[in-house]
């Protein structure tokens, strides 16, 4: 692959980058301040159980990667695109995803606890038994995306997209969901005890049933089932 320019911006090739990668966090991080105009194109990469903790990859192209159970915590992946990118068991703590691209991402059980994701991209993500516990989700786009049995205790959800997202099962006690879209959403099972900025009107657009879990001061809607 030869090198190209995108909107102004070099691109390396692939496998040049992925060789400097795999010499270690310090070794990649050490190219990209030497780099700081760089877009690492790291597309459809192979980094499964990768070792990349801190690592800087903001911006980079990582759709359709391969990084199931990579070590990922703390690393910087602000404006990164993921989509369709497999991290299924992958450790994200703390990792900085803001205005990520993660549309349609394989996120199964992945490690996203304290995670800042403001702005990002997860439409249609999978997230089932995800750990998103007091992870900044503000602004996020989640419409569509599968948060059956994910922990999301005390997340910060404010304006975010939850349109037709399925939080089955899901953990939301504490959570801050002011002015957060529900409609849609299947909350069966779901819990939102002490939930903050929750309306009834929030409530009403969404679908639960008499296992939801509920903040003191609002009413199960007639509409849900049971």
């Amino acid at each position: 692959m030869q090198a190209s320019f995108l909107e102004g911006t070099y691109v390396m090739a692939n496998g040049k980058q992925l060789s400097i990668l795999k010499q270690g966090v310090a070794a990649w991080n050490q190219w990209r301040d030497s780099h700081p105009k760089s877009r690492p194109d790291l597309h459809d990469c192979e980094l499964g159980s990768a070792e990349l903790g801190g690592a800087h990859l903001e911006q980079a192209d990582l759709c359709d990667g391969h990084l199931d159970a990579a070590k990922l915590e703390g690393a910087r992946l602000d404006s990164a695109d993921l989509g369709r990118a497999h991290l299924h068991d992958a450790d994200l703590h703390e990792a900085h995803l803001e205005e990520a691209n993660l549309s349609s991402a394989h996120l199964e059980r992945a490690r996203l606890d304290k995670a800042h994701l403001e702005g990002a991209d997860l439409w249609e993500a999978d997230l089932e038994g995800a750990n998103l516990e007091d992870a900044s989700l503000e602004g996020a786009d989640l419409g569509g995306a599968c948060l059956e049995r994910a922990l999301l205790n005390r997340a910060e959800l404010r304006g975010a997209c939850l349109r037709m997202a399925n939080l089955e099962g899901a953990g939301l006690v504490g959570a801050n969901l002011e002015g957060a879209m529900l409609t849609g959403a299947h909350v069966e099972g779901a819990d939102f005890r002490d939930a903050k900025g929750l309306t009834q009107e929030q409530i009403e657009s969404a679908q639960g049933d008499p296992l939801t879990g509920l903040p003191e001061g609002l009413q199960r809607p007639e509409h849900w089932r049971g």
